[in-house]
């Protein structure tokens, strides 16, 4: 039996990206749906210290994850690359592009803005590169973002990585609760 998890993310968060790599190491089924703040959100505020915090956290699960976390100075404008990626789960490319975002973002320090910059991480998901920029504009995967914008407004989503299954629901605000893999297996099953 297929364990599934809806994960609410943005390619800007780093965490998100770190739970990327932790779900290959499951059997679990992600559903990744896009997010953005709700406008109505009102999360709690991250106590004091908790960016200093926050760094050191990443930094060891760079290394526990193996991966290069690297924030940019700003945050990215994501809605062409969460678009991007309903095109590539429409190719059944969904995670070498979902990926490649990632570690274009956070590794390569690339403009995930950039449809070119896009463009090159479909294309090395083995997406045909003119068909992907053509689907950048698609009104229907702009459309299929847009409803999971609104799934996470519904959902009071307010926090990310969110993670959604039979077993129960973990909307994270604070580094310390980010799920094991345990945990994650758990938050999957009924």
């Amino acid at each position: 039996m297929t364990a599934y998890l809806t994960i609410f993310f943005d390619y800007n968060c780093p965490f998100c990206y770190t739970e990327v790599v932790k779900l290959q190491k499951t059997n679990i089924q992600a559903v990744w749906k896009a997010w953005r703040m709700p406008d109505n959100a009102s999360p709690p505020s991250k106590p004091e210290g908790y960016k200093d915090g926050a760094i050191r956290r990443l930094q060891e699960l760079s290394q526990t994850c193996q991966i290069t976390i690297n924030p940019p100075e700003r945050k990215m404008d994501t809605f062409l690359a969460h678009t991007g990626a309903k095109a590539a789960q429409a190719q059944q490319a969904f995670d070498a592009y979902h990926k490649g975002v990632f570690t274009a973002l956070f590794r390569d320090q690339q403009n995930i803005e950039d449809p070119e910059v896009l463009a090159d991480i479909a294309a090395a998901a083995g997406i045909d590169r003119a068909e992907f920029l053509g689907a950048l504009h698609s009104e229907g995967y702009h459309d299929l973002v847009h409803r999971d914008f609104a799934e996470a407004d519904e959902r009071s989503v307010w926090t990310i990585p969110s993670f959604i299954g039979d077993g129960g629901e973990l909307y994270v605000h604070h580094y310390d609760q980010l799920p094991s893999v345990q945990e994650l297996t758990a938050l999957s099953s009924p």
